[in-house]
């Protein structure tokens, strides 16, 4: 079993926590929207498949059946907060594996409105980890998390020559920041970096990546959400970037 889906059996565990005073004799249900079809649906598809596992693994919430209601929200964070909105109405006592630093974001009002839970948000962003928020529970590891291990490989195997490709959100934001930090503790500092929108193109892609690698980096740190670092790569191997070795966040998930 993948740590994906091992995070999503611990998810599974809280939601009896949670949920042990809201059950019903219709039973408990659980509320996901995700991005099922769209650019990141092989990462939507994934988590649905992990959530249906754990759950199936929990068996029964305190003694009480479980359903799980899924939406497609194709990766649209408006979608995603309409999706929330329509699950805790029609009685989700807790949301869960909700994808996407932006759709992330969008529900944070909703879900101290509501004081219905999520569990689970799929994001490395450090901005929905500090402050602690008391309706967001993030079972995986943090972006500053992920670029310290990153760093610490890199060092290992002896490459100084470090770059960057950052999308503009939260999860962007908190890889490039991470990746400065970690530096300054070895005494360097990036050899360049990039910015890439949510919906950036092909061309826009190539174009930051082609700037990136006149500065020669050694190994390139992708803070992008799955499509656009599967573009990245696709680039590199066109444009002959390809011996450089890229690193990506869990973010990238089963797209790469």
């Amino acid at each position: 079993m993948n740590g994906s889906r091992m995070r999503i059996v611990s998810g599974a565990l809280l939601f009896a926590a949670l949920a042990g005073g809201h059950a019903g004799a219709a039973g408990i249900t659980i509320g996901m929207s995700a991005p099922l079809s769209g650019p990141n649906a092989a990462y939507g598809q994934g988590l649905l498949h992990g959530v249906k596992l754990g759950l199936a693994h929990a068996g029964t919430i305190d003694g009480q059946p479980v359903e799980l209601k899924a939406m497609d929200d194709g990766g649209d964070p408006a979608r995603a907060l309409e999706n929330a909105r329509r699950l805790i109405q029609a009685g989700a006592v807790a949301l869960t594996a909700f994808h996407g630093t932006r759709s992330i974001e969008a529900l944070r009002p909703l879900l101290e409105q509501t004081g219905v839970p999520l569990v689970g948000a799929a994001s490395s962003a450090d901005s929905l980890r500090e402050p602690p928020q008391r309706h967001l529970f993030n079972l995986r590891a943090g972006a500053r998390d992920e670029v310290a291990a990153i760093v610490n490989h890199v060092d290992t195997i002896a490459l100084n020559r470090i770059a960057a490709i950052a999308q503009d959100d939260g999860l962007g934001a908190s890889g490039l920041e991470g990746l400065k930090v970690e530096l300054v503790r070895l005494a360097m500092r990036p050899v360049a970096s990039e910015g890439l929108t949510a919906g950036a193109t092909p061309e826009a892609v190539e174009a930051a990546l082609r700037r990136v690698c006149s500065a020669t980096p050694q190994a390139v740190l992708l803070a992008l959400d799955a499509r656009l670092a599967l573009e990245v790569l696709r680039s590199a191997a066109r444009s002959g970037c390809s011996n450089t070795q890229f690193v990506a966040f869990s973010e990238t998930g089963a797209a790469l």
